[in-house]
Formats: C-alpha cells, sequence, structure tokens
C-alpha cells in the first residue's frame, strides 16, 4: 500500500490510493469498521456499494469476476464463483480491511470542496449522491454526469 504523506489542510497522516477511475482519493491510515471504502486485489480503492452485489474482500462484482488462472473444459478462462452474498470464491477466508476517505474527517474538508463549503451546498451533493445510488449509478455515471 501507499506510503503515508500529510495532509496539506489538518497535517493529519493520509495515504492516497488510485481509483477504480484513475483518481488519487485520500484516506485516514488505519481501517476502521464502519469505513466505505477497500482495497482490491488490484491495489486500487474500491467504494462499497449497496445495489450492486460486490465481494467485501476483492471487490469483484458479476461483471468482473476475478481471474483465477484456471479453464474449463475448452480452454477458456473460469472466474470466480459466489460463495455468501458478498464473498467469492477466491475470497474465502480473507479478511478485508475498510478505510474512511479522509475528506469526511478531515477538520478542513470544507476548504477543499470549492467556494464556501457552507452546509446547504454540502446538503446538496450528499443528497445527488444518494440518488444516484438509489437509481443504480456507478460512480464513474457519476462523476461523468450519465443518468440512468
Amino acid at each position: 500500500m501507499a506510503d503515508l504523506e500529510k495532509c496539506r489542510s489538518c497535517h493529519k497522516p493520509v495515504r492516497f490510493v488510485e481509483t477504480l477511475n484513475a483518481k488519487m482519493v485520500p484516506l485516514d491510515p488505519d481501517p476502521q469498521p464502519n469505513g466505505t471504502i477497500f482495497i482490491g486485489n488490484d491495489g486500487r480503492a474500491r467504494y462499497l456499494t449497496k445495489k450492486q452485489r460486490q465481494c467485501r474482500a476483492c471487490g469483484c462484482t458479476e461483471l468482473t469476476a476475478c481471474r483465477t488462472g484456471r479453464q474449463d473444459l475448452l480452454g477458456e478462462p473460469v472466474g470466480c464463483s459466489w460463495i455468501e452474498l458478498d464473498l467469492c470464491s477466491e475470497c474465502v477466508g480473507r479478511s478485508v480491511q475498510r478505510y474512511v476517505s479522509h475528506f469526511a474527517t478531515c477538520p478542513q474538508s470544507a476548504a477543499w470542496r470549492g467556494g464556501s463549503g457552507d452546509a446547504d451546498r454540502v446538503a446538496r451533493v450528499r443528497a445527488a449522491v444518494e440518488k444516484s445510488i438509489e437509481r443504480g449509478e456507478t460512480d464513474q455515471d457519476f462523476h461523468l454526469g450519465r443518468r440512468r
């Protein structure tokens, strides 16, 4: 995992990790049981979602199965399978560490949001994110402005 750096606002330690969208997200360095972000097998940060079936350990989905290295009788690659509702066959017995975005814990985070950081703007952004989750949009859909 990435080395620790210091937040430029509050000077607390943070760890920058690349997301699936090739953007860097600052994480608090210590795992938290209430965290909404985990690090997948590829070292990238993944957000836990409620709408998509997703492995709690590696982040694979029904559309992006783990590459197991095995092949079926026809020589086609075989991906993982579901063992539990949120656990794939490649991750049985593996523990997951969840992290919290430093944007959620930094006392200076409003300064990084652009503008004055007023409570109304923050509430509007949270409402927009919740609506996109309800519609089943991915992070990429939300950030690119695509609506389903």
